[in-house]
C-alpha cells in the first residue's frame, strides 16, 4: 500500500425521520410520550483509503452504502466520527473552506439523468467547473480543456453543443459525460456510487474499462460502491462488506474471494452464479434484516447468523487483523468456532 489518502475513524450517521405529528407519539410505560424516530445508517465506520486503489463497497440495499458515499464528499453531515484527506481533518468544514478539497475530490452518481442538468449543454457542463477552479485560464484554454476531456471518454468534441438527452446509446453516453464532469478538475479521488447499475451488461464493460483506464492515467483512487460482485471480483483492489451500517470484513480482493470468512460475505458469495456443477448450494439465510430504526446492540449480524452465541448479543465485535491480511469483525472466528 502507499500513502494514505482517507482516513475515517468511528464514522456514525443518524437520520430523523419525518414522521406526522400523530405518529411521533408512543404509548410506554402506561402512558403516552412524543419521541421521535432516528435511523442510524452509519453505525462506526472505521476505513483507509490508499492512493491509486480500488476500494469496493458491497452490502445489501440499505447497509449504509451511498450514506458512506455521501458524508465522505461532504454532501451530509457526520452525526460522530473523523474524515481526513491527507491527513487534514475535513468532516467538520463547511462549504466555503471545503472548497479546495471539492476540487481534489469528486463523485459520480448513480443515476446520470438526475445528475447532469438537461438544461445545459455538454459544454456548458463542462467549462462550469473548470472555469471556476481555473480563473485564469482563457476561452481558447477552456475550450481546449473540453475537448481533451471529451476525447478522453470516447465522445466527439463536436458534440459539446448538445444537451444530454440528445445522445443516442442512451446511459452508456450520459455516464461518460458524469465520468467527464468529474475528471474536469483533475481530482486525485473519486466517488463511484452503483454508476453501472442502470446500464445494460455490455454497456456496464465500456464504462467500467475507462474507468481503469482513466484510473492508469492519473493515478487515481476510487470508492467504488456496488451490489455487483462480478464486477468487484474485475474492478476491485480491496473489498469492505458493510452490514447494517457497519463493516463487517475488510480484504484484498483475492482474499475474500477466495477465503471468505463472515458467515455473511461466505452467504454473499454463495450466491454468485456459478457454471461448475461441484458448486456448493448457496447458503440461505433465515429471519430478516433488524429496522435500522433502533441502534444495534451487540453484532448486528446476530439476528442471522447460524453461529451466534450470548456474546454476540451482547456485545459489538471489533475488527481484527487474520493472517492473510484480512480485518473481520466476528466472536465466532475471535473464539475459534469455526465453521466447514
Amino acid at each position: 500500500m502507499t500513502t494514505p489518502l482517507i482516513q475515517i475513524r468511528g464514522l456514525e450517521k443518524t437520520f430523523t425521520t419525518n414522521e406526522s405529528w400523530l405518529g411521533q407519539w408512543r404509548f410506554r410505560r402506561g402512558k403516552f410520550s412524543k419521541q421521535k424516530s432516528h435511523v442510524h445508517a452509519l453505525n462506526g465506520v472505521d476505513l483507509t483509503i490508499y492512493q491509486g486503489e480500488t476500494l469496493c463497497v458491497v452490502g445489501e440495499t440499505g447497509c449504509g452504502k451511498s450514506t458512506l458515499a455521501r458524508v465522505i464528499m461532504g454532501l451530509a453531515a457526520p452525526s460522530a466520527g473523523e474524515i481526513d484527506y491527507l491527513a487534514e481533518r475535513i468532516d467538520h468544514l463547511n462549504d466555503r473552506q471545503r472548497m479546495f478539497f471539492r476540487r481534489r475530490m469528486q463523485m459520480v452518481f448513480q443515476n446520470p439523468y438526475a445528475s447532469l442538468n438537461p438544461r445545459m449543454t455538454v459544454y456548458q457542463t463542462l467549462s462550469e467547473p473548470i472555469s471556476f477552479h481555473n480563473p485564469l485560464f482563457t476561452q481558447s484554454q477552456v475550450d481546449e480543456k473540453i475537448e481533451e476531456l471529451l476525447e478522453s471518454v470516447g465522445i466527439s468534441a463536436s458534440s459539446s453543443n448538445r444537451y444530454p438527452h440528445e445522445f443516442s446509446g442512451g446511459q452508456r453516453q450520459r455516464q461518460r459525460i458524469s465520468l467527464a464532469r468529474a475528471l474536469s478538475v483533475e481530482p486525485d479521488f473519486i466517488v463511484a456510487d452503483e454508476p453501472l447499475s442502470a446500464l445494460d451488461v455490455s454497456v456496464q464493460a465500456q464504462v467500467l474499462n475507462l474507468m481503469m483506464d482513466k484510473q492508469e492515467e492519473r493515478n487515481l483512487s476510487y470508492l467504488f460502491i456496488t451490489h455487483d460482485l462480478a464486477v468487484v471480483e474485475h474492478f476491485a483492489t480491496r473489498v469492505a462488506v458493510m452490514y447494517l451500517g457497519r463493516i463487517c470484513e475488510l480484504s484484498s480482493r483475492e482474499t475474500l474471494f477466495g477465503s471468505p470468512k463472515h458467515p455473511y460475505t461466505q452467504a454473499l458469495l454463495s450466491a454468485i452464479p456459478r457454471l461448475d456443477s461441484n458448486t456448493a448450494e448457496p447458503i440461505r439465510l433465515i429471519g430478516e434484516v433488524p429496522t435500522p430504526t433502533e441502534k444495534p446492540v451487540g453484532c448486528v449480524f446476530q439476528a442471522r447468523c447460524p453461529y451466534a452465541n450470548q456474546r454476540c448479543y451482547e456485545s459489538s465485535p471489533a475488527m481484527v487483523l487474520q493472517t492473510d491480511g484480512s480485518s473481520v469483525a466476528c466472536h465466532a472466528i475471535e473464539e475459534g468456532r469455526l465453521w466447514k
